[in-house]
Formats: C-alpha cells, sequence, structure tokens
C-alpha cells in the first residue's frame, strides 16, 4: 500500500487527526444530548411531583375551608336567641328536677319508706377529696340560678 508523504518527508497523519476530531466531536454532542434527556426528565417527574402536592395541599385546603365555614355556622347557631332559649331551659329544667328529688327525699313518710327500695351504691375507685357540705351544694345551686337569671334578662333585653 502506498504511503502518502508530505513535502517534508513525513508520514500524512491528517487522516487519523480527522477523525480522531471527528470522534471527539460526536462523544461531545452525544454527551450533551445524554445530558439534555436527563435534565429534560428531571423536570418533568419533578413537575409532576410538585403538581401532585398542589393538588393535596389544594384539597386540604378546601378542607379546612368548609370546617372553618362549619364552626362559624354552628357559633352563629349556637349564639341565635332560639339556641339560647333552648339551653336555657334544658339547664333550668336539671336544677328544677334535682331540687324536687332531694325534697322527696328529705320528706319521706315511714310509709313511702316501707315501699321505696333504696340502692346502695358503692364507688369502685375510692376518692382523697373530702366531702362536700350543704352549704357549697346550696351556694351552686344559687350561682346556677343568678346566671339563668342573667341570660334570661340579656334575652330580654334583645
Amino acid at each position: 500500500m502506498t504511503v502518502r508523504r508530505s513535502r517534508s518527508g513525513k508520514e500524512n497523519t491528517e487522516p487519523r487527526l480527522r477523525a480522531c476530531k471527528m470522534y471527539v466531536g460526536i462523544g461531545t454532542v452525544l454527551a450533551v444530548v445524554i445530558a439534555g434527556a436527563l435534565f429534560s426528565s428531571w423536570q418533568h417527574f419533578s413537575s409532576w411531583d410538585y403538581s401532585m402536592r398542589n393538588s393535596r395541599l389544594r384539597d386540604q385546603i378546601n378542607k379546612l375551608e368548609s370546617e372553618q365555614r362549619r364552626l362559624i355556622v354552628a357559633r352563629e347557631v349556637a349564639l341565635s336567641p332560639a339556641a339560647v332559649k333552648r339551653t336555657f331551659s334544658k339547664i333550668e329544667s336539671r336544677n328544677s328536677v334535682i331540687p324536687a328529688v332531694e325534697s322527696k327525699a328529705d320528706n319521706s313518710t315511714p310509709a313511702m319508706a316501707s315501699t321505696t327500695k333504696i340502692e346502695r351504691t358503692v364507688d369502685s375507685k375510692p376518692t382523697n377529696a373530702p366531702p362536700v357540705s350543704v352549704a357549697v351544694k346550696a351556694n351552686v345551686t344559687k350561682t346556677r340560678t343568678e346566671t339563668l337569671n342573667h341570660i334570661a334578662a340579656r334575652m330580654a333585653a334583645e
């Protein structure tokens, strides 16, 4: 085979150098294309992740807003005059039942005592709290009555 020599007498290395430069260039371009594809796929999947998180947070915000609306409506209903009157009547009926039961127990006759069966209940866990005196019970009842009268006066003023 014939080897081309340059004018200076050396072997011609241009074809090898050109091939080497071409392979380096192709490798560089291929590396840039692969890096671009990887970067593009990374952005694509991070975008998906971001949108899923955004959707979850949006759903959570919607749930919290609906809960807030529900609580506001419940507060308005609870503070309405009709609800206050209902609550007042329930508390009043509880207070009127308790003294009546106590008065029946205090004014019991021997005839009632013989017909009434009394059961004794015992707490399974004894407490170290001191017994409540009758004066304290009367004071609590008086305080409840004053509170109820105050609520009734406010409702009447409205």
